[in-house]
């Protein structure tokens, strides 16, 4: 390999950009620090390349980082393996909540609005019917169906809370 160019024995790094970087430091005269992926003769290998200037050339280091990228990949694929876990456990979460409101809803407040709607209509006097009495029971009965439904949306209301507003 003495006397013989670094480009003629891996002619890869005019592709990968390698020699631009090499050839930055020369110019500049600053060092040069970096990662590539070399897929040239035969090799699938990650690299870090560190050149400095010597003189009126570059003197490198390459070292394999092949292992540590390989980490790095299957970390960052188990990051969103459990980034995926956590957004359907969340979105899981929200539709059980979503459903147990809408039951709430449906089976609490309103049955209680119905039952309300249901005493008002019966505000229709038939023949026979004394005013007077049915009145004041159908009032009475509205009344109580009334503060079930405030009550019972209270309830719901509260639920809805978060609880880092109820800890403030």
């Amino acid at each position: 390999r003495i006397g013989r160019r670094y480009s003629e024995i891996h002619p890869g790094i005019y592709p990968t950009g390698i020699f631009a970087h090499l050839k930055g430091v020369v110019e500049t005269g600053e060092r040069t620090d970096f990662e590539v992926y070399y897929d040239e003769e035969g090799l699938n290998t990650w690299f870090r390349i560190v050149g400095v200037k010597m003189d009126d050339g570059v003197v490198m280091t390459v070292e394999n980082i092949s292992e540590r990228k390989q980490a790095e990949e299957t970390i960052k694929k188990m990051e969103a393996v459990q980034q995926h876990e956590l957004f359907k456990a969340t979105l899981d979460a929200q539709e059980k909540e979503r459903k147990r409101i809408a039951e709430s809803l449906h089976n609490g407040l309103g049955q209680v609005l119905y039952g309300a709607k249901l005493t008002l209509n019966d505000l229709r006097l038939r023949p026979g019917d004394s005013w007077q009495e049915k009145y004041q029971q159908i009032i009475h009965d509205t009344d109580k169906l009334l503060t079930e439904a405030i009550n019972e949306t209270r309830r719901m209301s509260h639920e809805l809370i978060p609880s880092v507003l109820e800890d403030y």
